[in-house]
């Protein structure tokens, strides 16, 4: 004997008069919703003009913005305070924490870098960048499926850039490592206006992806620049970016996890010119006992979530001020 149940589950629900909220697992393959677009004819009839497409992006095709939520109920019944921050771009509310543009450089010349491999533990041996190459063409194609979730589903505004086996850039899809951007009044009010921030990179093929043209379009939204390459040469001292640091914009916190790429004073240095409050330095490991290159491996504090690694933290102090004393109020602030 077998008994059959039907559940029938919410996928999609208004959010005001021109958003929608739209259950993620929409997205994929298998559950992907499909909309055939019909025009009706000078005789009234009406005829298939576009088949197949993703109701996220045909949502957003005619200015209705889209949030991506696990639970579409809860997401169109709740405070908007409370919900994901998802459902606060889409109805156009500020997040000071998460962004809805972002800049990308796609991996058009992506390959191994030896260079990076000295000290990052997690990269294997793959193939160089060269033209023609499988792995690029494979990784690109995975970058053109992310940057169409972001702008086609979640709306995001992204400034595409490329790079060329010329610019000798294998890791260019990176840019985070080389730049920050900072809003006015992030970091509990500490940024005084809207600041870039350029870092000192530890291998010279990364420091390359400082490219002019790219600077420059970035200086037209930032018109505050801090430029710390120059410990590339002075101290040799490196600091790289939001690689290593994990930062909380609310509350003004930065999180680093101290390694070759993340060198103390100099986060003490950026902390102090960016007005942020606090500093929260730590050590972290592998399993194997080597240092993680980047903080942002281990943790990472979005508006609604924070994920931390604590088992790479060997010494219990360290440990104890991350979740206890920094981190615990961060989730506290989500409730």
């Amino acid at each position: 004997m077998s008994i059959q149940t039907s559940v029938t589950v919410q996928v999609i629900a208004p959010l005001g008069t021109s958003a929608v909220a739209l259950a993620a697992h929409t997205q994929l393959a298998p559950q992907r919703l499909l909309v055939d677009e019909y025009t009706q004819s000078s005789s009234g009839s009406y005829v298939l003009s576009k088949a197949a497409t993703e109701l996220a992006t045909y949502l957003q095709r005619r200015a209705v913005s889209v949030a991506l939520v696990p639970d579409v109920t809860a997401a169109a019944a709740g405070q908007l305070a409370d919900v994901p921050n998802s459902v606060a771009a889409a109805t156009k509310l500020r997040s000071m924490q998460s962004t809805n543009r972002v800049l990308m450089v796609a991996p058009t010349a992506f390959g191994f870098n030896d260079q990076a491999a000295q000290d990052n533990s997690f990269m294997h041996q793959a193939e160089r960048p060269q033209e023609h190459s499988s792995l690029t063409s494979q990784v690109c194609g995975e970058f053109s499926e992310l940057h169409r979730q972001l702008t086609e589903v979640a709306g995001v505004e992204v400034q595409l850039f490329q790079h060329h086996i010329r610019h000798g850039t294998p890791d260019a899809v990176f840019p985070n490592n080389w730049f920050s951007t900072h809003a006015a009044g992030e970091g509990a009010g500490g940024v005084g206006e809207r600041t870039l921030v350029l870092y000192p990179m530890k291998c010279s093929n990364r420091a390359a992806e400082r490219r002019p043209e790219i600077i420059q379009v970035l200086l037209q939204q930032y018109p505050r620049l801090v430029d710390m390459t120059a410990h590339e040469s002075q101290s040799k001292s490196y600091f790289e970016g939001t690689g290593v640091l994990v930062l909380d914009r609310v509350n003004g916190v930065a999180y680093v996890a101290l390694s070759e790429r993340a060198d103390r004073a100099l986060a003490e240095e950026w902390v102090s010119g960016m007005g942020y409050k606090d500093l929260v330095t730590f050590h972290s490991s592998d399993q194997r006992g080597k240092s993680v290159y980047h903080t942002n491996v281990m943790m990472a504090i979005g508006t609604d979530v924070a994920v931390v690694c604590a088992e790479s933290v060997a010494d219990d102090k360290e440990k104890q001020n991350l979740l206890v004393s920094r981190l615990a109020a961060i989730l506290a602030s989500f409730f």
